[in-house]
């Protein structure tokens, strides 16, 4: 396989194991055509920074992918780096993706630590930022 070096399908053509190709093909219904070589450019890159296993790109946890594990939180998920541009992808874990969803990266970091400055400090997260990010949600439901 191109992503984990397993053994892969006698039939695939693109050098994927059975899971990477799962992995890499799951339907997305935000997009109508997913970029796959970018899917499987993020399945390499986690596969290499976890040492023999996937990783998420912003927690450093080592992601599940087997297909029973799909609803758990830990769950590998390719999330946009930036929302609807199908030209990057990470590989997250399901809770981080759901918490990042309509952010670019930027502006998730920054999400981010205002929230644990906020739990570290027991101050408030700065209202513009908050107020903001609410909007958005707003509007995508």
């Amino acid at each position: 396989c191109v992503v984990c070096g397993s053994s892969r399908s006698k039939r695939d053509l693109l050098g994927l194991c059975n899971r990477c190709k799962w992995l890499r093909s799951r339907m997305d219904i935000r997009c109508s055509k997913p970029n796959y070589n970018a899917r499987v450019k993020a399945l390499q890159e986690s596969w290499a920074a976890g040492g023999g296993h996937f990783i998420c790109m912003y927690s450093k946890v080592p992601v599940l992918t087997e297909i029973k594990d799909r609803k758990k939180p830990l769950y590998l998920s390719l999330n946009h780096v930036n929302p609807n541009d199908e030209s990057r992808y990470v590989v997250t874990c399901r809770l981080i993706n759901d918490m990042k969803n309509i952010m670019d990266d930027g502006e998730f970091r920054k999400m981010v630590v205002g929230l644990a400055d906020a739990f570290q400090q027991e101050s408030r997260i700065d209202v513009p930022d908050l107020s903001t990010v609410l909007r958005q949600i707003k509007r995508i439901y």
